[in-house]
């Protein structure tokens, strides 16, 4: 290893842990993280199956396929049901994306003199603020990001060493993405191409595209036909979720389907600057020796972009669905970068390389100490979460309780997730009635309940026998 390198690797590896661990030994998660914890939790404890997916008692789950709540049943099934499983998992995520960029970096960078350079597009990954936002909450573009990363290496892999097994691996690992997260995880499919084209290998890019098109139809007929509750699982969401969403039938989040571009843009806004001031530099100082490796930043590129670009099919827009994309960008960015960065890196002297590495142990400090001052504290949501703890240490487990608003999605996903509660505000006839504190019961309700407690956002009131 490049002994100038040795220091930055430490710095990327304590930015890693700061970014991430801080908020994965706290409570609380964003809606759909909660949302994927419980019905991961579901599978493992048998409330759901593949062919009916339980979110709550009352409510099937057809928003998503199931196989990314399959795989962390796993984690629950192993570890018991605490609300830090789904942040394991969340953690394990962000480390195998990790390996899948650095072993992306290597194949490209072998007998180069920025093989051990994989720590600049590993901290531009890890400091675009969706990324650890995204592994910090269990969201399902975090299992996209390892199954596409790991899809589009053992791609690349088959142009190498020309064997179809690598072709095999990379398809299994599209259809695992499919069967994820729909259609938006089979993107690295165009990868044979992208990289025929990028290379001068465009009759083997559309050979192998081929090869990688039939095999992925191969696998997911014989999946199909192996577990045909993934079939209809599949169907089910083709149908409620998808192609509601693609006529824009569902929720409408933004008007113009350029939006998800524009908040890329915004993510990528730095590692934009930093390209742009070393070619500045660059062209000033008239570094020769060192060449930005143009074409591999171009494959990663049109990588990205066949992540990105498609989502724009749909005015159903949320700019975390970037997350997968992000990675390829992030591959991009370090191979424009890295030899010019390299070129400078090597005149740092001595004192300044223990400075940095002294500085990354500092900071690894610094973190562990703020995960145990803050362990088990609220990162979000408290008030909530307090709440929705009373109720389930006062109410058995499966009580369905009415009330007022159906919008809420957040506490009806805490009520299952910690307590196994149901809310229902299609009936006002059930033994328990809650409400937000500020408003009263409606009128017709006011002689049939009682108050049983106040809390910090809602009233929870108990019907007259």
């Amino acid at each position: 290893m490049k002994i100038y390198n040795l220091p930055f690797i430490y710095l990327t590896f304590s930015v890693f842990l700061c970014l991430l661990m801080p908020y994965l030994v706290q409570r609380g998660m964003f809606l759909d993280g909660v949302t994927y914890a419980t019905m991961s939790r579901n599978f493992a404890e048998g409330i759901s199956t593949t062919q009916k997916p339980i979110y709550t008692d009352l409510y099937p789950f057809y928003e998503q396929p199931v196989l990314g709540f399959l795989i962390q049943s796993v984690f629950y099934k192993i570890l018991g049901n605490s609300i830090y499983v789904e942040k394991i998992f969340s953690m394990l995520m962000a480390v195998l994306s990790l390996i899948g960029l650095v072993l992306c970096w290597k194949i490209f960078t072998k007998k180069t003199s920025i093989l051990f350079s994989f720590w600049m597009p590993a901290l531009i990954w890890i400091t675009i603020p969706l990324v650890s936002w995204t592994f910090s909450n269990n969201m399902l573009e975090s299992i996209i990001t390892v199954s596409s990363i790991f899809s589009v290496y053992f791609s690349i892999k088959s142009f190498q060493k020309q064997r179809f097994l690598y072709t095999i691996i990379s398809s299994i690992f599209i259809i695992f993405g499919f069967l994820v997260k729909g259609p938006v995880g089979i993107f690295p499919l165009v990868t044979p191409i992208i990289f025929g084209f990028i290379f001068n290998r465009r009759k083997e890019g559309f050979y192998n595209f081929i090869l990688t098109f039939i095999s992925c139809i191969s696998i997911l007929l014989l999946i199909f036909y192996t577990f045909p509750a993934l079939k209809i699982n599949i169907i089910k969401y083709f149908e409620v979720h998808l192609l509601p969403a693609i006529k824009d039938e569902r929720e409408i989040s933004t008007k113009y389907r350029g939006f998800i571009m524009w908040k890329a843009l915004i993510q990528l806004c730095i590692p934009s600057i930093l390209v742009l001031v070393f070619i500045f530099i660059n062209r000033y100082k008239r570094i020769k020796n060192e060449v930005p490796f143009f074409k591999e930043a171009l494959f990663f590129v049109l990588i990205a972009l066949s992540a990105s670009l498609p989502l724009m099919i749909t005015h159903k827009q949320r700019k975390y669905y970037l997350t997968t994309s992000l990675i390829y960008y992030s591959l991009a960015f370090g191979f424009l970068l890295a030899p010019w960065v390299n070129y400078y890196i090597k005149k740092i002297n001595l004192k300044y390389r223990k400075a940095i590495i002294y500085g990354s142990f500092f900071l690894v400090f610094i973190t562990i100490s703020i995960c145990i001052i803050r362990f088990d504290k609220y990162s979000r949501d408290k008030e909530l979460i307090e709440d929705v703890l009373y109720i389930s240490d006062k109410l058995p487990p499966h009580t369905v309780i009415s009330f007022e608003d159906c919008s809420n999605y957040l506490l009806n996903a805490y009520m299952y997730r910690l307590g196994y509660l149901n809310l229902d505000c299609s009936d006002d006839k059930h033994i328990y009635y809650l409400t937000v504190k500020e408003n009263s019961l409606p009128d017709n309700l006011k002689n049939l309940y009682v108050k049983e407690k106040e809390l910090n956002i809602y009233t929870l009131y108990k019907r007259i026998k």
